[in-house]
């Protein structure tokens, strides 16, 4: 499993969808997936070679915007896998296609259309950011970084570092901008997962 289909994953985890399918390669034959699933629906999946019937990857990666379950089976009611799947009581999800992966995953009640487009944006962003290869920090960067990681006060980092505070904030907007976050946290969060 390659580690972009892990952070989608732990991503759709984290927000409160902790059934999913996550794969890649639907056109090559060379399908890359992950699965939370019960392992019972997913041998009878593979068993009855739903990946070659399963409509959701193709409709996920044909489309722009999430789809929810329920479109796709008033579409195809004959489907076998659709009915199957309604069978073996995975009667609400969505799927949603970004950078070549598809996810679909299960949810209990309502999801709006709001939330959808929260989920496909958070896909996108963990997508985007695998595909990036980004530089090792400099020393100076690395300094900065380390600093941050104490927690001290930036007039004190850059009386350490020797720089202006204009130049202290000029370095952090670049790491913002390199490492695409907001923050200290999310700096230090994403630096500690590389």
């Amino acid at each position: 499993m390659t580690s972009t289909l892990q952070l989608l994953g732990d991503e759709l985890t984290k927000i409160g969808f902790e059934r999913y399918a996550i794969g890649t390669g639907f056109h090559t034959g060379e399908l890359d997936f992950t699965s939370t699933f019960d392992d019972q629906w997913q041998k009878f999946y593979f068993v009855n070679n739903f990946q070659k019937l399963d409509p959701l990857p193709y409709c996920a990666l044909a489309g722009e915007t999430p789809l929810r379950w329920s479109d796709i089976h008033k579409r195809m009611k004959k489907n076998p896998v659709m009915n199957a799947a309604r069978d073996f009581g995975l009667k609400q999800g969505f799927g949603l296609s970004c950078g070549g992966y598809v996810v679909s995953a299960y949810h209990d009640g309502e999801v709006s259309d709001s939330d959808l487009s929260f989920v496909q944006s958070s896909m996108a962003r963990i997508v985007q950011r695998s595909e990036v290869v980004i530089e090792p920090l400099t020393k100076s960067q690395q300094g900065l970084v380390d600093l941050l990681g104490v927690g001290l006060p930036m007039a004190q980092i850059a009386e350490i570092l020797g720089v202006t505070p204009d130049g202290l904030k000029t370095a952090k907007r670049r790491l913002f901008k390199k490492y695409q976050v907001n923050s200290d946290a999310q700096l230090l969060r994403v630096l500690r997962n590389q």
